[in-house]
């Protein structure tokens, strides 16, 4: 069998530069090695071209590849698929919509959401909000379009949230989808997917590692075209990119910029 890879080994020969190369790799309070995974897909095609599963020298095959087998939580980086995407499509919001940093919920005893830093801003932008990560007002937004519609709006992009009969937990809630807290999990994998789209203008492309398989006489045995559809209107992509922008530029993800390139990016 012939198998036609999206793999590009440049760039595979990059990242596996960096990754088996433990100085690289921000050290740990304890003797325990950080872990971590990638994938780059070009945005191009929507293809993948490089993947690494782990850190250090590759001690086997098929071992565990934390970038595409393992479910973590995402944290805040799932609120631009479950939140600020559903909600711009509403048209609930823009990036210069003013809304309150203020709990959601609370009593003498109990405020919730709390913020990372566990302080509350009062009146801010949706630019500010998702580049200070906060936690408050993605818990609006949910309850505003209902967790149902959040959910389903993200289900399209990623798989792995939890909803079917019989199941004991459901992400159809206000933590899971707003602050990315979900039963399951998502793969690395599966999120570069999901953020490729803000990327592709609104288009969901499937982030494919092979074209097709051919047998020894040329004939297609398997046959792996790219699904792909709308998922969002173009501007709603386009808000979405230049709020990430300005979370690299000068929110959360500043550990992120990188000399003489625009960056995108979301901390979680």
């Amino acid at each position: 069998y012939k198998i036609y890879s999206t793999l590009n080994p440049d760039v595979q020969a990059a990242v596996e530069e960096v990754y088996q190369n433990l100085d690289n790799i921000p050290k740990t309070a304890s003797s325990q090695q950080l872990q971590s995974g990638i994938v780059i897909i070009d945005n191009k095609t929507g293809d993948v071209v490089a993947v690494a599963g782990g850190v250090g020298e590759k001690q086997g095959s098929l071992i565990l590849n934390r970038a595409t087998q393992s479910y973590l939580s995402p944290g805040s980086t799932i609120k631009p698929v479950s939140v600020y995407a559903p909600a711009l499509e509403l048209g609930l919001i823009t990036p210069a919509t003013v809304m309150d940093d203020t709990p959601y919920s609370f009593t003498d005893a109990r405020h919730w959401p709390k913020n990372s830093d566990s302080i509350y801003r009062g009146l801010m932008n949706i630019n500010e909000a998702v580049g200070l990560s906060i936690n408050t007002i993605p818990v609006k937004l949910v309850a505003q379009m209902t967790p149902e519609y959040s959910f389903e709006f993200a289900k399209e992009k990623i798989s792995s949230y939890v909803n079917a009969a019989g199941d004991t937990f459901s992400d159809v809630d206000l933590a899971p989808l707003a602050m990315g807290g979900l039963t399951k999990g998502v793969t690395v994998k599966a999120m570069a997917q999901a953020y490729a789209t803000f990327a592709n203008e609104g288009v969901y492309r499937e982030a494919r590692t092979y074209t097709k398989v051919v047998d020894s006489d040329g004939k297609v045995v398997l046959d792996n075209t790219q699904q792909s559809h709308v998922a969002m209107k173009d501007m709603t992509a386009w808000y979405i990119t230049y709020m990430l922008e300005n979370t690299v530029e000068s929110g959360t993800g500043t550990a992120a910029q990188i000399a003489n390139m625009t960056v995108a990016g979301k901390t979680g």
